[in-house]
């Protein structure tokens, strides 16, 4: 039985994309921001295994 990467361990990846989009949306809704779905959305799109990975992301998106 192969052994799963700790980067690509799913339910791990599945507990940071559901914080990271409940930490979106609160921000969103805490600053006023009429859109607080996208705020949750984009948060999940930022979610990698990596942090570096998620920074990169977010930069992307943010010059996007």
């Amino acid at each position: 039985m192969l052994a799963v990467p700790v980067l690509a361990n799913t339910p791990i990846f599945a507990v940071k994309a559901a914080l990271a989009a409940a930490l979106g949306w609160a921000l969103g809704w805490a600053l006023g921001n009429p859109d607080s779905v996208s705020a949750a959305f984009v948060a999940v799109l930022c979610t990698s295994p990596t942090v570096f990975g998620g920074l990169r992301r977010a930069r992307d998106q943010a010059l996007g």
